[in-house]
């Protein structure tokens, strides 16, 4: 016998996460900046997960996390609604995470 039902989508669980980082001195960089924004999306079941994950991945790119600045879950009905991000939502579909930095610049002096 056939099954009829409708076959339900699995749940994709998505954090949207906005950091504060600067960039860590130990590194060197093309260009020096005062400081970051990133909006990441990552695929992963928490958010404690999913901090961890930004965290390790900006750590690496010579970048110190300063503060969690908010988080949420998102999905794809979001983005529906004409929410900026829907890209990186998609890309982050298929990478597991996706990072964009909004930098300032250093003050003189």
């Amino acid at each position: 016998m056939e099954n009829s039902a409708p076959q339900q989508q699995p749940l994709i669980h998505m954090q949207r996460l906005i950091v504060s980082a600067v960039q860590n001195p130990a590194f060197t960089f093309d260009e020096d900046y005062g400081g970051a924004f990133v909006s990441c999306w990552i695929k992963a079941r928490t958010e404690e997960g999913a901090f961890t994950v930004a965290k390790e991945w900006l750590a690496t790119s010579g970048w110190i996390v300063k503060s969690l600045e908010k988080q949420r879950s998102v999905s794809k009905f979001d983005y529906q609604c004409g929410e900026d991000g829907g890209e990186q939502y998609e890309q982050a579909l298929t990478d597991g995470e996706v990072y964009v930095f909004h930098t300032w610049p250093k003050q003189a002096g």
